[in-house]
């Protein structure tokens, strides 16, 4: 360990893939980039926003990986646009014919857990139950109209 390091690991910001079409660098987002991912996932239709709708436990990587072909046949361009988002590659780069499903997969994969997704999620999960919580006491504790 150099001077200075701290004895925790180094966070990791970058994952090398070999694809069929060459290396891909995912990488880590900064919080700036969060927008373009967001907007990116919005811009995915039906599967993934679904998916987060649905109620089921998006946590679960493999209820994720088991959309990716609906994306993929409904909304390809749409999905290479988030590929690019988070490696150092162009949507040009995701429409090669070597790259194929599997590659795909991996690179979700690997920016998912660069990311912190789950525990993004988990935060969110929170978050929203706090706020579920206290709407629902905010409702309880209003005095009930009078009918007219």
């Amino acid at each position: 360990m150099s001077p200075g390091r701290s004895h925790f690991m180094e966070k990791q910001y970058h994952e090398d893939i070999e694809t069929g079409a060459g290396v891909v660098r995912v990488k880590k987002l900064a919080l700036k980039d969060y927008a373009e991912f967001i907007r990116a996932l919005r811009s995915l239709p039906g599967g993934l926003a679904d998916l987060f709708k649905s109620g089921k436990d998006v946590q679960d990587m493999s209820v994720l990986f088991a959309e990716l072909p609906e994306i993929l046949a409904n909304g390809f361009p749409d999905f290479i646009n988030l590929l690019a988002v988070v490696t150092d590659k162009d949507q040009e780069f995701f429409n090669k014919d070597e790259l194929d499903l599997a590659d795909a997969i991996e690179i979700v994969r690997v920016a998912l857990e660069l990311n912190d997704y789950e525990k993004i999620v988990a935060s969110i999960k929170k978050i929203m139950g706090r706020r579920a919580a206290e709407n629902q006491a905010t409702a309880q504790a209003k005095p009930a109209e009078p009918k007219q």
